[in-house]
């Protein structure tokens, strides 16, 4: 439930079992509403989730301050006259070693010092690196809550929605940034009431106590995969058993096939409705032997038709606007990996892998009720424009180069066309990035 991926699993079960044979998209609205699958995230039962993460939070600073640690063998050097005996293996390190020995008065050689060997405490057991595990995942989703809410009141269209489109210095898109964050901080649509958001700011600050504890900073960078797996210390012990039973609650579900392609094309298909795009020709959904496909379909809204279609995990998007034509790919992966990157198009991921630094959306993990409308906005809407276009309004750079009758910013590799609309320009941005 905290993240994403538990969404996303969640769909990619639910979807196919609301199929079936033939399924028209006026069945499967049908079915979004009795609730056999969902395309948006829920609030119910948000503040059971944060009483969770308190919980969780008391019982990691008792484990933080007091970790349970089991023991290794250090070899240590020991003065020969304080060893009372030695070992097979430890007597003939000290035989094999010539370091430690010395010529007497005599002439005969004796170790001054033996290799011996010593008991360690160790926090870097499975146990310890599971609830450090646990409790990123948890810090993760109230810094999502905290993001979610700034996010909620930024939209191309508040933003841009006037006579003519300003352009700032930092560009049209990285005016929805904060800090150099990257858009997909921005894909949310929460409804949580400002008493939740207040605790789980205070759930945060209370979270970041533990972050300097020597357990945090030991083990940070040595988190496990989830899942967890019911160890002894784990069923027996109080605190890790708080631990293993939050895991259970609220990260067992995050995991299994997400259906991302259908998941973004419904959600394509929905925010077109929500734009007041009508839909002439509508897609039908054919389930046979497990595997489901879908036929293409036609969007519309005055001068602006969009034909689409799923091929394997890609969208394509054939678009047209007052004559101009121009198409669009949507790769959908769940974990995006090099062999995976395409030439063209925009990449829509859970987890990017890849060295890709542009053209991908990764789905931030932070919180489950995800909206694409500012991207849609930015692709599919056309924005009004007066005066001369100097910057690029993806990346704010000047130097667009004209080509043709598309404008392409160099720098980030965008394009765009300047159509006339009436008396009036508007702007239409074909590709990011």
């Amino acid at each position: 439930m905290l993240s994403s991926s538990s969404f996303y699993s969640r769909f990619g079960k639910d979807f196919p079992a609301s199929l079936k044979a033939n399924t028209t998209y006026g069945e499967v609205l049908s079915r979004l509403r009795k609730g056999d699958f969902a395309l948006y995230g829920s609030d119910d039962g948000l503040s059971e989730v944060l009483d969770d993460i308190s919980h969780l939070f008391d019982a990691l600073l008792s484990i933080a301050y007091r970790p349970r640690t089991s023991f290794k063998d250090i070899d240590v050097l020991l003065r020969s006259e304080l060893s009372p005996a030695l070992r097979p293996e430890e007597f003939l390190k000290t035989v094999n070693d010539p370091s430690l020995w010395r010529r007497k008065k005599n002439g005969t050689y004796s170790p001054e010092y033996v290799h011996t060997t010593a008991h360690e405490e160790d926090i870097d057991t499975y146990e310890n690196r599971g609830a450090v595990t646990v409790y990123g995942e948890a810090m993760s989703f109230l810094y999502g809550l905290k993001k979610s809410q700034d996010a909620s009141k930024r939209s191309l269209e508040r933003l841009y929605g006037l006579s003519s489109l300003p352009l700032s210095e930092a560009g049209l898109l990285r005016d929805l940034r904060l800090e150099g964050k990257e858009l997909s901080t921005y894909l949310f649509s929460p409804s949580y009431k400002d008493d939740l958001s207040s605790r789980a700011e205070e759930l945060e600050r209370k979270g970041r106590r533990l972050a300097p504890t020597p357990l945090m900073r030991a083990l940070s960078s040595k988190k496990i995969p989830l899942p967890l797996f019911p160890t002894n210390i784990y069923v027996h012990d109080p605190r890790y058993r708080e631990v293993y039973s939050f895991f259970l609650r609220r990260l067992s579900g995050s995991h299994g096939a997400s259906g991302l392609p259908f998941y973004f094309l419904l959600r394509f298909l929905e925010e077109g409705r929500f734009l007041k795009f009508t839909m002439p020709v509508a897609p039908t959904f054919n389930k046979r032997n497990g595997k489901i496909t879908c036929s293409s379909f036609r969007l519309e809204k005055g001068d602006m038709a969009i034909d689409g279609r799923l091929e394997g995990n890609s969208i394509i998007l054939e678009t047209s606007y007052s004559g101009d034509k121009d198409s669009l790919v949507l790769h959908c992966y769940d974990e995006l990996r090099e062999a995976d990157v395409a030439p063209k198009g925009i990449h829509l991921c859970l987890h990017n892998l890849s060295g890709l630094t542009s053209r991908y959306i990764e789905v931030a993990p932070d919180f489950e009720s995800h909206s694409l409308r500012p991207l849609y906005d930015a692709l599919f809407v056309s924005l009004p424009l007066s005066g001369k276009l100097e910057r690029c309004p993806v990346c704010g750079r000047r130097g667009l180069r004209l080509e043709g009758e598309e404008y392409l910013c160099p720098d980030c590799g965008s394009r765009m066309s300047v159509l006339a609309k009436g008396n009036k320009n508007h702007l239409w941005l074909k590709e990011l990035w």
